[in-house]
């Protein structure tokens, strides 16, 4: 097939179809595909389109048009599909029982007034509904020439696959019995090199044997014919210049690791709007993210994208991830896409938050569901191939429409600048490709459990992540880096403030045994701690009843500062045994000293552990306390965030008693510790899925929500 067809095109006043038998055609051609762009106005006219379809198997086959005004579609002379009459742009199919080979097609249409449209789909075995491909398309006549005609791809075309192979329609054999052909082609249109095949048989030619063209460039060329004329004079004919511009595949990518640049390497970095530097956050899912407005509309925070080249009714792609932080976002609120500032129907092409509570994929005029707002991570994707609108969800087709986009090379992401509204939330990995990705491109995106690359997440799948667990959760050489605060290993007694350990009571310091300022502790020898040290922090408590809260705490002076905004997580060990724990909390501090202040600062975060588990006193339990997007911990302090901790001078431990009754008990303390994820773990298996350098039960919770999923 060459996906011409052969076209007559007609004028006059109907308000049905006619009969095109009865009339004379204005002109006549080849147009490529059911193309109505061939007309001399914009109403009262009509087209009938005849070409050879290849159907290659057996089955039942359902044809559909789209048009505005009325069209039908036959099939070997028999009528398909009946959507005649005045209307706006309606869809209407029929299904025939078609045998493998060539069948005859004839698409009718006319137009009496208001918007033009036609459009032609399919449907059949093993091939999902979409437009009628090129290559199983041909024209029923071709023009008497002695030249070789109708290029595919054609002349002028754009977004062309790297990978296609250039066709042609040899010349009339009554003017030439057994052409041969010399073919040109290159980047530049004077062919500097010749003919890279002189003196071919066949009626295509593959430019770099089975390679692709290189993404993105203008190629030319031309094929000349060479009639031997045997047993006359031999001729050459030399054809026109043809060109076409290769696809560039992904166009850009916003992956927001350290800012909004395109990673891509193409040139279409971001702008960030709102704030002086990105706010890249990591996420336990997805890693380092893009968070934007964490404090609502008034930051008006969203990146802006210079032109990509990609407008109109061109085909593209575009996908990303994004999460919601409220419910509460305003009516058309844009999450990216391709969004002018000032539009109009079909301008826009993009999701969004419509006025329903759903996010939507937003076209101006026409609209659809993706689902309803809610604050999970979801993967949203949309593509055009220059017919057909496809919408996905979370790797899932959703639906499909006709539509002509005529869109503005305007992306944006986070904004709906027509309307002044602002995402408030994450994105990631946002991409723009310059042409529709298949459904399983789209569903292969999401699948990052997919480990054996099957296009499945199944057993094998598990079977794959049961390996790594089992064989070591923590991935050799691979461990999180970590800096060891303190693990009370070299001490032979309890320390002295000169070495940074003290212990204190809260108030007037007159409780507690004894009674006294600092309170003494004592090192816990001959017991191994959890990696493995023989000792640990013992502490003993006595709270008498006192009519508020009493306090006592472990604290340790710490040099040099770490850099806190560096880590994302402090950990350290507790084992305890208590008389009576009831209303006995445990508070952290991280005491900071900004440069410019005098005085410091202490970060609070707690409570975060009661001890109130006496039927297992004598084990080892891990406190973790995130120091990034965490919104279970709430970090107090008067001088910002925790991110500002640049100088932390200390870390306390505070024992509360809440009770005001008494309470007595011991705590041993052990190996304090500060956790950064941010570095790539060296050896990192695809099974650790949120690349923490750790194969465990956060990794299968993963696994599990997307396989529960695809099942």
């Amino acid at each position: 097939g060459l996906a011409y067809v052969n076209y007559e095109y007609y004028e006059g006043t109907w308000d049905a179809l006619p009969d095109f038998d009865a009339l004379t055609p204005k002109h006549t051609g080849l147009a490529f595909g059911f193309d109505i762009s061939q007309r001399d106005r914009d109403d009262n006219f009509g087209f009938r389109f005849r070409a050879y379809i290849d159907i290659p198997r057996e089955g039942a086959y359902t044809f559909y048009t789209t048009s505005d005004d009325g069209s039908k579609l036959y099939i070997n002379g028999a009528l398909v599909v009946n959507n005649d009459g005045l209307h706006g742009s309606q869809e209407r199919g029929g299904s025939v029982s078609l045998t493998p080979g060539r069948h005859l097609i004839e698409v009718t249409y006319f137009e009496k007034g208001g918007d033009n449209v036609l459009y032609v789909q399919y449907e059949g075995p093993e091939i999902e509904k979409g437009a009628i491909p090129d290559e199983v398309l041909s024209p029923v006549t071709v023009p008497a020439t002695v030249n070789a005609c109708c290029p595919v791809p054609y002349d002028g075309s754009v977004a062309v696959d790297p990978g296609a192979v250039l066709r042609w329609l040899a010349p009339d054999p009554g003017l030439v019995p057994a052409p041969e052909y010399d073919v040109y082609f290159g980047e530049d249109p004077n062919f500097p090199e010749g003919a890279r095949v002189a003196g071919g048989g066949q009626a295509a030619f593959d430019p770099f044997d089975g390679e692709d063209m290189a993404a993105g460039m203008t190629y030319y060329w031309r094929v000349d014919v060479f009639d031997p004329n045997e047993g006359g004079s031999p001729a050459l004919h030399t054809g026109e210049v043809w060109s076409f511009v290769t696809r560039r595949g992904l166009v850009a990518l916003y992956e927001f690791e350290t800012g909004p640049d395109d990673v891509t390497g193409h040139g279409y970095d971001g702008v960030y709007v709102g704030s002086a530097e990105p706010n890249i956050v990591p996420d336990s899912l997805r890693g380092n993210v893009l968070e934007l407005n964490p404090g609502g509309q008034a930051d008006g925070q969203y990146v802006k994208v210079d032109p990509v080249g990609i407008s109109g009714r061109q085909p593209r792609t575009i996908a990303g991830w994004a999460r919601a932080a409220t419910l509460s976002l305003p009516d058309w609120t844009g999450v990216f896409g391709f969004a002018p500032k000032a539009g109009t129907t079909n301008n826009y092409f993009d999701v969004q938050r419509d006025n329903a509570g759903n996010y939507a994929l937003h076209v101006h005029g026409w609209e659809q569901p993706f689902r309803p707002l809610d604050t999970q991570w979801h993967h949203f994707a949309a593509t055009y191939d220059g017919m057909t609108i496809r919408w996905y969800l979370d790797g899932e087709p959703v639906g499909s429409m006709v539509r002509a986009l005529a869109t503005i090379d305007e992306f944006r992401i986070g904004s709906r600048q027509s309307h002044g509204t602002y995402f408030v939330g994450w994105v990631d990995d946002v991409a723009i490709w310059d042409y529709a990705l298949s459904s399983e491109d789209i569903r292969r995106m999401v699948l990052f459990c997919d480990f054996d690359a099957d296009g499945q997440v199944d057993t094998d799948d598990l079977k794959t992540f049961a390996e790594h667990w089992l064989a070591d959760t923590v991935v050799p050489g691979s461990i999180m880096p970590t800096v060891v605060l303190e693990d009370f290993e070299v001490y032979g007694a309890f320390p002295p403030i000169s070495l940074g350990w003290f212990v204190y009571l809260h108030d007037s310091g007159k409780y507690g045994n004894p009674p006294s300022k600092p309170y003494p502790g004592s090192i816990a020898t001959g017991e191994p701690g959890p990696y493995g040290g023989q000792q640990a922090f013992k502490v003993h408590y006595e709270f008498p009843v006192y009519d508020g809260d009493d306090w006592l705490t472990l604290g340790h002076r710490l040099s040099p500062y770490p850099d806190v905004s560096e880590y994302d997580e402090i950990r350290f060990r507790i084992r305890y045994h208590a008389d009576n724990t009831e209303d006995v909390l445990l508070v952290f501090h991280a005491a900071n000293d900004p440069p410019d202040v005098t005085e410091h600062e202490a970060f609070n975060v707690g409570p975060f552990s009661t001890m109130d588990d006496p039927a297992d006193p004598n084990q080892w339990h891990e406190i973790v306390i995130g120091l990034r997007d965490n919104p279970m911990i709430d970090w107090q302090g008067s001088y910002g965030s925790i991110d500002d901790v640049h100088h932390m001078n200390g870390i306390l431990v505070s024992i509360v008693n809440t009770s005001r009754e008494v309470r007595t008990g011991t705590l041993y303390f052990d190996d304090f510790r500060l956790i950064d994820y941010t570095p790539d773990c060296e050896g990192l298996p695809p099974v650790d899925l949120n690349a923490d350098c750790v194969v465990d039960l956060r990794d299968f919770a993963i696994l599990a929500e997307e396989w529960l999923r695809r099942v």
